[in-house]
């Protein structure tokens, strides 16, 4: 099973500055890991709703979702993601 982790700044950064935050680490944190990638793009929406810089959601697997690709899923996704992420019993 994939677990995801997303990467968020204190602020919105492009994603260029994002980047190269990635590769030094200043700044930059790793929330998760979640189970489900609905759990992450809720955590996601969550932190952007906080106005928290949300660049990347990554899968061990290799996967990614940039920006474009978290907001689009987010907007179609929608209420699908209210509640979430759930709470590990």
């Amino acid at each position: 099973m994939t677990k995801y982790l997303f990467w968020w700044t204190d602020r919105p950064v492009p994603y260029e500055e994002f980047l190269q935050r990635k590769m030094a680490k200043p700044g930059l944190s790793p929330s998760g890991p979640y189970d489900d990638r609905d759990d992450a793009l809720a955590a996601a929406r969550l932190a952007r709703e906080n106005e928290l810089g949300v660049q990347l959601i990554e899968g061990d697997d290799g996967s990614e979702l940039r920006l474009p690709q978290i907001r689009e899923l987010i907007k179609k996704r929608g209420r699908v993601l209210d509640g979430r992420p759930w709470r590990k019993s």
